[in-house]
């Protein structure tokens, strides 16, 4: 746990993935675009590693309703 302004706010945990700043990348660009040719081609032109792709990929793919 973590304290900000006087409030408990948890860091990790069950249902917590840490994004290195790749993945933080890719996952705004699945937001925008979602998981398409598109989004692949900013991805590739970003150079995100594969493995952040799919770190990423898959949060956004657990987040769509």
């Amino acid at each position: 746990m973590r304290e900000a302004n006087g409030t408990l706010a948890p860091i990790s945990g069950n249902g917590f993935t840490t994004l290195d700043r790749g993945a933080f990348d890719a996952l705004g660009i699945y937001k925008k675009f979602g998981n398409t040719k598109e989004a692949d081609d900013i991805l590739n032109k970003m150079q995100i590693s594969p493995k952040s792709r799919k770190i990423a990929l898959d949060v956004w793919k657990r987040n769509q309703k």
